[in-house]
């Protein structure tokens, strides 16, 4: 599985670009969202490209820090993103 860490906002093509890559490869993709990359997920589009990831998790504190929404993936903590990394085999940071 390929984790994919997001903690910037200026990422969104190449995540969707690579989620699209993972899934035309059967290659098992999570994301990890942190940081200003929460605000990534307030955009309809963008979470319709992601919805293949086989796990998407946002942080609970990230999020609340900037919105006061309901958060529209998973919501978690960096001991998530532990787990992930754990059972990933490569790891991408943006």
């Amino acid at each position: 599985m390929i984790l994919i860490t997001v903690s910037t906002e200026d990422s969104a093509r190449l995540i969707k670009n690579l989620v699209s890559a993972c899934n035309r490869q059967d290659q098992a993709v999570a994301l990890f969202f942190t940081g200003l990359g929460v605000r990534l997920l307030d955009d309809q589009n963008f979470l319709g490209c992601i919805g293949s990831a086989g796990e998407a998790v946002a942080c609970g504190e990230s999020w609340r820090h900037i919105f006061l929404d309901p958060c529209p993936i998973s919501e978690g903590s960096h001991t998530d993103h532990s787990r992930l990394i754990s059972q990933a085999s490569h790891l991408l940071s943006f």
